[in-house]
């Protein structure tokens, strides 16, 4: 009876050993997708901004704003559940989705500089203020994400990935400069 025991027991340590990593991976495929999809929201929404209509805009600008904290919260739980070493193949793949998530990034900043006077153009005080701090909270976000994300990735994928984190965090400092003033 005790080498059953001893043997279930066993059985369970290599199940809660080994399953963490796929769970985490999972964990961190998902949040990536939401990442993704909140990113491309986003980005929509500065696209589609303003609206000829002053009350929609400011609707516009309100949604804008809270898809921005959203994208942060999305950004921050994923760098809670970054904490499993990755493989090679699930570093790949990972970064392989950040690729293609850059353009949208890039996209969506510009949209949001050239649209400054749009924004500034809404009767809200204190609005361009709220956009550089959302600016400046997704930038951190980025920066946490990516933090954590370097701390798993396998030393022969640290340039690459550290070279797109770096470009990713950059692209934030034009429009936070610029509604900075």
């Amino acid at each position: 009876m005790r080498f059953i025991s001893g043997l279930f027991l066993l059985a369970l340590a290599t199940v809660g050993v080994s399953t963490p990593v796929q769970r985490d991976f999972n964990a961190l495929e998902t949040d990536l997708a939401d990442i993704s999809s909140k990113t491309n929201a986003l980005d929509a929404e500065l696209t589609a901004f303003p609206s000829s209509d002053q009350t929609e805009a400011i609707a516009q600008a309100l949604d804008i704003h809270n898809s921005a904290v959203a994208l942060v919260d999305a950004l921050n739980h994923a760098a809670g559940d970054a904490n499993v070493a990755l493989t090679d193949a699930q570093a790949t793949t990972i970064l392989g989705q950040l690729q293609n998530l850059e353009p949208v990034i890039a996209h969506a900043l510009d949209e949001v500089v050239q649209k400054k006077a749009d924004f500034e153009a809404i009767p809200i005080s204190g609005l361009t203020a709220l956009i550089h701090q959302d600016l400046v909270d997704l930038q951190n976000g980025v920066r946490t994400f990516s933090n954590a994300l370097l701390a798993i990735t396998p030393a022969d994928q640290q340039d690459p990935a550290t070279a797109l984190s770096n470009e990713i965090i950059a692209l934030f400092d034009n429009p936070i400069a610029v509604y900075a003033s």
